[in-house]
């Protein structure tokens, strides 16, 4: 956003407000180039969620991307088949690094942008 910012401004010379829009982002996002781009972090926290516990956190990361408004633990249980105490475990380590969050008892992926790339790279 900031690289197509400073081309509309300073290599074409037009104004523009300093803000970013929510059309601004969208169009970004709409990229196909964009997911690519991003890939090294997408990789980074997908590759940490893999490690030390059998892809539990990948697989509940899978389901939650498919379910934006969130999963209760009964519907994540249900979904994944996940032991309730292995999955409790992999959410607070989740939650920890700050890739999910529980909200009035339902659980969804935190940045709407790793969710997408969740969802379109790992069904």
């Amino acid at each position: 956003m900031v690289r197509l910012y400073n081309d509309f401004v300073f290599e074409q010379g037009k104004l523009r407000e300093s803000v970013f829009t929510v059309e601004d982002v969208e169009a970004i996002v709409k990229k196909p180039e964009f997911f690519q781009r991003g890939s090294n972090y997408f990789n980074g926290v997908w590759g940490q969620a893999g490690e030390n516990d059998n892809n539990t956190q990948q697989v509940i990361l899978s389901h939650l991307a498919k379910h934006t408004a969130g999963l209760t633990i009964n519907e994540l249980i249900e979904l994944t088949g996940i032991d309730e105490t292995d999955l409790q475990n992999a959410l607070e380590v989740l939650k920890r690094h700050d890739v999910v969050v529980e909200n009035q008892g339902r659980w969804r992926i935190i940045v709407e942008l790793f969710q997408r790339w969740v969802e379109k790279s790992h069904p």
